[in-house]
């Protein structure tokens, strides 16, 4: 709860208080900086560096005795401090020591107050308060990530239907933009998301959306254009439930890699019948699997082949991935033997509905168990190869989306789910089940931080347009871009 925060447009005037609570106010503000003292260590955001260097920089006065001329400068403070530096040195730095920490305490406390005041004064005016004339309080308002923030109020006797009826006069009276509005009814809370800058609603494709290869946009944040690198992070977990824009962020994603990577190989997992993945059938350096057998072969042969005779290639020419292999001049096959093949080209193995293929109802419990194990392998060990993975899921839980396989999939870009277990299985968060109720609405989560995104909007017609110039027949005789057959110890996989 730093900076930023609410600022009201209005205030109402203080009354003048009683003395009895003008006491007990006189209290809570002595009380308030220790609190936020304890806040600041519970919730990480004490400036420890800040009071780190303020404290070397006080015992540097202290020792140039600067200190000292400088409380001569101060009528009365000569007296205080003068004596007890000479008497009690000990004491003074301990003082010294405690000083920045109090200073910071105090203006953190003042904020505080300022923002409470502030905010009762624009619920006032919002017309958000009882019959009585109650009005919510404020228990925290903090970051959730790198531009949102989450206001969380004690409903005091409102309702949620209150804070909706008038959100957009709260949100003028706040000057902020108004996200998402939830009650948590078990603790009688408000939980508002909110943000000083706008987020677009929609987010039109425009190609070149990128043109950096290997990469795709992952939509815009408030100020600015997130995008995802395959290759400095190789795989990648996407969850949302059914028409909040999963599919849509995946259409887009998949036309922008086919078209800036020519090299590029596609490996689409559909199992429900293919429907998702219609736009891309038919085109070259893609293959659309819809059925579950044909899912799971095509996984153990890209583990016991693919990923094995790769692995040895780089081996051999000491390469540490493929962009160094392909940059040597003069390469050797895994046997040893002259390497006649064309570069290696990066692979993309996308799954849409991880469960049915992890899960599949009346399916083979060996053929699931083997589609998670070859998964987690590609997941853990293809990232120097060129082998890159993108699981999706509807339903993500600890089954779907176990610990292994999100510890790979460092990545994630979760829209809106049903409930906060959830999200937390995802993001270890409820922030995608508070996500307000807008198609292509995700939190993209990579590294150690979080925001929230609008992806882009991509039609089936307009990727259909895009595409048509790449449906054509393959030339008998083409060259694949690696070698076909071979009686090799490491024999290289079929395309």
């Amino acid at each position: 709860m730093v900076g930023n925060g609410l600022n009201a447009k209005h205030r109402s005037k203080p009354k003048d208080l009683p003395w009895e609570d003008k006491l007990i106010n006189l209290a809570i503000l002595l009380i308030k900086p220790f609190e936020q003292i304890a806040k600041g260590i519970w919730h990480g955001y004490l400036p420890y560096g800040i009071i780190f260097l303020s404290n070397i920089c006080l015992y540097s006065l202290f020792l140039s005795d600067l200190d000292l001329y400088l409380i001569n400068q101060v009528p009365g403070l000569n007296w205080a401090l003068g004596s007890v530096r000479s008497k009690w040195p000990f004491a003074y730095l301990a003082f010294l020591s405690l000083m920045p920490l109090a200073v910071w305490a105090a203006i953190m406390a003042a904020y505080w107050d300022k923002m409470q005041r502030d905010l009762k004064s624009a619920l006032f005016e919002s017309k958000i308060k009882t019959p009585s004339g109650k009005l919510p309080f404020l228990i925290s308002d903090e970051y959730i990530d790198e531009n949102a923030r989450e206001l969380i109020l004690n409903k005091n006797g409102t309702g949620i239907e209150l804070f909706k009826e008038n959100q957009k006069l709260l949100a003028e009276n706040l000057e902020i933009f108004i996200d998402q509005i939830s009650e948590n009814r078990e603790t009688s809370e408000i939980e508002i998301v909110y943000s000083r800058e706008r987020l677009e609603k929609l987010v039109e494709y425009n190609h070149p959306m990128v043109k950096k290869p290997n990469t795709i946009c992952i939509g815009s944040s408030r100020g600015k254009v997130r995008y995802f690198d395959f290759t400095k992070d190789p795989h990648l977990l996407v969850a949302g439930q059914s028409g909040n824009g999963k599919s849509t962020f995946l259409r887009q994603a998949i036309v922008s890699l086919y078209m800036a990577n020519k090299d590029m190989k596609f490996t689409l997992i559909d199992l429900k019948e293919g429907l998702e993945f219609q736009t891309f059938e038919h085109l070259p350096r893609i293959k659309v699997i819809e059925n579950h057998e044909d899912a799971v072969s095509k996984l153990k042969n890209l583990c016991e082949i693919e990923m094995k005779y790769r692995k040895e290639l780089l081996r051999k020419n000491k390469a540490t991935d493929i962009e160094a292999f392909n940059k040597i001049s003069k390469k050797v096959d895994a046997d040893g033997s002259p390497y006649n093949g064309a570069k290696l080209c990066r692979k993309m193995v996308i799954i849409d509905e991880a469960a049915q293929l992890f899960y599949k109802r009346g399916g083979s419990a060996q053929g699931e168990k083997n589609a998670k194990l070859f998964t987690t392998e590609i997941a853990s060990t293809s990232r120097a190869i060129g082998i890159h993975l993108v699981i999706c899921t509807q339903r993500p839980d600890r089954n779907t989306v176990d610990p292994l396989t999100k510890a790979n999939l460092t990545a994630k870009l979760c829209f809106r789910l049903p409930n906060l277990a959830s999200s937390r299985t995802v993001l270890d968060t409820g922030r995608a089940a508070k996500l307000p109720e807008i198609k292509g609405r995700a939190i993209f989560e990579y590294g150690n931080g979080n925001s929230e995104v609008q992806v882009p909007f991509l039609s089936a017609e307009k990727a259909k347009s895009l595409l048509s110039q790449y449906k054509k027949k393959k030339k008998p005789g083409a060259k694949s871009s690696e070698p076909e057959t071979t009686t090799n110890k490491f024999s290289p996989p079929t395309t």
